[in-house]
């Protein structure tokens, strides 16, 4: 996802160190747009977590997370610490994708912020209490997962179990394109179909579900970054 450039005459050209800074709080700002979706995705996987309503205290908001990594990959690239779980969440309509580790405590989360990124992984990582009311943010999320659950049961009950039970990489959301409109008509053919010619998402798909009125369904690829390419 291309940065945004400080605007004319904010940053001295003397100071290159405050442009970083400068790009560091944009993509904060960006990140944290997502809070909600990375806080209901690690209830589904890690709700343990959130009995802690100060979990975030020793959390971090990771930007920029590469398309070939996975949450599990995302954890173990911060291996050298104490860490309890991580997730990621994607934007669908611009590819961009970020991530939330949570850490064993606030010391193991000061560490994270101090590490150089690892190339290929992600871009950065900042303290997720610097989101400001971090009380409220859980219990909106909280909410917002409580909306969209039976949606999501209905939807993993209609998915093969067996690929639920291989993802071994917490990454079956991520392999997962919605599909609506006219054009997705014709039944699991016509929803690939309209998946390959109109959003550009091609691989094996290894599931599909259709609603039953026939313009809507999802689409479960093999492979996350088939899904990159819905977005470019």
């Amino acid at each position: 996802m291309a940065r945004p450039l400080p605007p004319a005459g904010v940053i001295p050209a003397r100071h290159p160190d405050l442009a970083r800074l400068w790009l560091t709080r944009e993509a904060g700002n960006v990140a944290f747009r997502h809070m909600r979706r990375l806080i209901s995705a690690l209830y589904c996987v890690a709700p343990g977590v959130l009995e802690d309503p100060d979990f975030l205290e020793r959390s971090v908001v990771v930007d920029g997370v590469a398309p070939s990594i996975s949450p599990r990959e995302l954890q173990e690239s911060f291996s050298v610490l104490a860490v309890e779980a991580a997730v990621v969440v994607r934007d669908s309509e611009t590819g961009y994708r970020v991530g939330l580790v949570v850490f064993a405590d606030a010391a193991e989360r000061t560490s994270a912020t101090n590490l150089s990124p690892r190339p290929g992984f992600y871009v950065t990582c900042i303290p997720a209490s610097r989101n400001g009311d971090t009380r409220r943010c859980i219990l909106d999320a909280l909410d917002d997962e409580a909306k969209r659950r039976p949606t999501a049961e209905l939807l993993r009950s209609l998915v093969p179990p067996q690929y639920l039970l291989d993802d071994e990489d917490a990454e079956f959301h991520l392999r997962c394109v919605f599909v609506y409109g006219a054009g997705v008509a014709g039944g699991a053919y016509g929803l690939c179909r309209a998946a390959r010619d109109h959003l550009l998402a091609r691989g094996y798909v290894c599931a599909t579900v259709v609603w039953r009125g026939g313009d809507a369904g999802v689409v479960v690829y093999d492979d996350a970054e088939t899904t990159e390419l819905v977005a470019t």
